[in-house]
């Protein structure tokens, strides 16, 4: 996974990928919540299909943690 985003840069990616989705940019902090609320049901969802033993899975699991600090 070294040439991957680090969990705090995916959170954000994932984030600004789902801004425009809910609103746009120009919604303000009602946006960004309904996009946290979005990415965090994407994330459970990964969380989903991954088993526990998968890096992928700690992975998402981290970026989920980030994303609470945005």
């Amino acid at each position: 996974m070294n040439n991957e985003l680090t969990p705090k840069d995916k959170a954000i990616e994932m984030l600004n990928n789902y801004r425009p989705l809910c609103g746009g940019y120009n919604g303000g902090k009602l946006n960004k919540v309904f996009a946290k609320q979005c990415v965090n049901f994407s994330i459970n969802e990964i969380l989903k299909v991954t088993f526990e033993k998968d890096s992928i899975y700690y992975y998402y699991l981290e970026v989920q943690q980030e994303l609470e600090k945005l």
